[in-house]
């Protein structure tokens, strides 16, 4: 009797949201080339066939229909695709570069120190006040929740004040990132943090045409673009894009490498030892917990894969979680190892990477560095302060059910105070 081929799974339900990888094998193994009539899109899901496509055009019109409008009038950066998009990353690349982050990393650290330090204060004092034996505290919503934004906001020095407008911008704006169920109240919250923002931001970007500040926007004001100056609502859509990529990424993933590491104590204890391991920590997190479940592409000509044809104008759904977990491409992959040896850790910020998290090709993410020195920044701060890191007894993480970013909204710890 022939073994039953299990049913394509439904990548966009919440069962599939909270817990993908069973789905996500069954994808790979009999379904790598599948199209979802119900939700319109074809799935790609084994390595092999997402990364050559990935290093190819953008998400195109899609993004901006998605997400981009929602940032401002003009059209936004990860829309554009060919010269367009060449020139623009030619202008903003200097500002992320390796060099261009250096610049940065004084804001970046202090406002890791202005968080966390204060946790750790609070804490030290209810131990030694006998109130209770280990300290603890939400490690995301406490922490990385706000660490990633506060740090774009301080490096596009706009006013402290305003930081519950901005936190209130951000998940608007992600809402409408994630908002594949085409829900009317997350576009119109959407379309509020555009008004608002636009608002708020334009008189900055018109103050700050005649500065020679070094923060982004001054950067960004007079930089020019084949001999012009950018438009103020190129401005604005960058600034936008850059407070929600910005604070996005590093947020999650901070939280799902501190989750990893209080599962994998002997881990936890050898970075928190010998912090030359940070880079492969840093790498296996983008790997085995990489935020962003799919990346989006229109082709504009028909498309060969495993001998089924996707028509030009289809729109496609690379998988890269699945692809990140892919057996005939890693070792072990569902288990978290940041000593494994078929993972270069040396190129996990860069184009060359060999995990997807950030996508590839001329669309690999920009913001690369920031987000690895953020990481990297916050990581040592924590682990100089704090160690023996657990999940606070009885609680269980429970990833957000949002189909396009894997988060985690809450992660209770208990810790040693050092």
């Amino acid at each position: 009797m022939e073994a039953r081929i299990p049913a394509p799974p439904n990548v966009l339900s919440p069962e599939h949201v909270v817990d993908p990888w069973p789905g996500l094998a069954v994808l790979r193994e009999h379904y790598p080339v599948h199209y979802d009539a119900d939700a319109e899109f074809w799935m790609l899901s084994r390595y092999s066939d997402i990364r050559p496509i990935s290093r190819g055009s953008g998400p195109g019109p899609a993004f901006q229909e998605l997400l981009g409008q929602y940032l401002g009038d003009a059209v936004s950066f990860p829309s554009l695709d060919g010269a367009e998009h060449r020139h623009r990353r030619r202008l903003l690349a200097p500002f992320f570069a390796r060099s261009g982050v250096e610049s940065f990393q004084y804001r970046i650290e202090r406002q890791a120190r202005g968080l966390l330090e204060p946790i750790v204060e609070r804490e030290r004092a209810a131990v030694a006040a006998g109130l209770r034996t280990r300290g603890e505290m939400d490690f995301i919503e406490e922490f990385t929740s706000r660490f990633p934004l506060h740090v774009m906001i301080d490096m596009l020095d706009l006013p402290e004040v305003d930081y519950p407008r901005m936190h209130a911008w951000f998940r608007a704006w992600t809402g409408a990132e994630g908002n594949v169920s085409r829900d009317p109240e997350l576009f119109e919250r959407a379309l509020w943090a555009r008004e608002d923002f636009g608002e708020f931001i334009l008189p900055i970007i018109a103050e700050r045409r005649s500065s020679d500040a070094d923060d982004l926007i001054s950067k960004m004001c007079v930089a020019e673009l084949d001999g012009m100056a950018l438009p103020d609502e190129e401005v604005r859509s960058i600034a936008a894009g850059m407070i929600l990529g910005g604070g996005e990424t590093t947020d999650h993933q901070l939280g799902w490498l501190m989750h990893e590491l209080t599962g994998h104590p002997e881990q936890q204890q050898a970075l928190a030892e010998d912090r030359a391991l940070m880079d492969k920590a840093l790498a296996e997190s983008m790997r085995h917990s990489s935020i962003v479940q799919y990346i989006g592409r229109t082709p504009t000509e028909d498309l060969q894969v495993r001998g089924t044809t996707i028509p030009a104008g289809s729109s496609v759904a690379l998988l890269i979680a699945s692809a990140n977990h892919d057996p005939d491409r890693w070792q072990n992959p569902d288990e978290f190892d940041m000593f494994r040896t078929d993972h270069d850790a040396s190129k996990a910020f860069i184009g060359s990477a060999e995990h997807l998290g950030f996508g590839a090709g001329p669309h690999f993410c920009i913001g690369s560095h920031l987000s690895k020195m953020e990481m990297e920044l916050a990581m040592n701060l924590v682990l100089d302060n704090i160690g023996d890191i657990r999940l606070a007894d009885g609680f269980e993480a429970q990833p957000d059910p949002a189909p396009f970013i894997r988060s985690l909204p809450s992660l209770k710890i208990t810790f040693e105070v050092r």
